[in-house]
This record gives structure tokens, C-alpha cells and sequence, in this order.
């Protein structure tokens, strides 16, 4: 039961009017992602005409060590590549979440107006039967 009172202290007025904003810079995030990975850079392609134009000679020991950087250079793009993927797999789930948890909230919020009007549909019931058994009086209970 210390999640009913973790629910009951969490501040739902607050989190219904920032719902909005958290689904609009979801989207955002959403969208950025989607066009820096649009953008991404051809390394190996740069690289390439670096390397026609720089290149020493074959017997060069520099050469090794041109190849050791090309290598360096071919993985850590990879590895951007992969970041970039997981950034915007990453996006792509918050922006899913915000969605879910915008929904969540529009549900929350009718159901609190439902228990309202259950709420004051069952007092008024309740004072009915009060005024309906109190013109009778009690002992036509018994």
C-alpha cells in the first residue's frame, strides 16, 4: 500500500498542465534526431581524398602508422553511427512515452470528474433516503 500513498502525494494538478509540454519537446527531441542523423557526415569518403593526397611513399614507416589512424578513424565512425541510432531509438521511445503518458493523464482526469459526479450522485441519493425514511420515521424500519 506505499504506492497508494506515493500516488496520493504526487502533485496531479502540476502534471496535467505540464503534460502538454513534455508531449511538445518529446515531438522535439523526436524531430532533431530524426534530422542530425540526415545530416551524418561520410568520414571514410573525407578521408579518402585526404589520404590520395597526403600519401607517403610505400617503404614510408609513417605508412603503418597513416593505417593505424585510417582504422581509428573507420571505427569511431561506426561507432558514431551506432550512437546516432541509438539516439534517435532513444528519441523515439520518449517521444512514445510523453504520447502514452499525455493519454494516461486526459484518463486520469475523467475519471476524477466521473468519481465527482458519483460522488455527489451518491450524497444526493443517500439524502433522499434520509428525507424519505425520515417521514416515516424509524420505528417503520424495525
Amino acid at each position: 500500500m506505499k504506492w497508494l500513498s506515493l500516488l496520493q502525494q504526487v502533485p496531479w494538478s502540476d502534471v496535467i498542465a505540464n503534460t502538454p509540454k513534455v508531449v511538445d519537446s518529446a515531438r522535439k527531441l523526436w524531430d532533431s534526431t530524426r534530422a542530425k542523423a540526415a545530416e551524418a557526415v561520410d568520414v571514410p569518403a573525407e578521408r579518402e581524398v585526404v589520404a590520395t593526397v597526403v600519401m607517403p611513399p610505400a617503404d614510408d614507416p609513417l605508412q603503418n602508422v597513416l593505417h593505424a589512424l585510417e582504422d581509428r578513424i573507420d571505427q569511431l565512425a561506426q561507432e558514431n553511427a551506432t550512437l546516432r541510432e541509438q539516439m534517435q531509438a532513444t528519441s523515439g521511445l520518449v517521444k512514445a512515452l510523453a504520447e502514452q503518458n499525455g493519454q494516461l493523464v486526459l484518463r486520469l482526469d475523467a475519471q476524477g470528474r466521473r468519481l465527482r459526479w458519483l460522488t455527489l450522485g451518491l450524497a444526493g441519493v443517500g439524502l433522499l433516503m434520509v428525507a424519505a425514511f425520515g417521514g416515516w420515521g424509524w420505528s417503520a424500519l424495525a
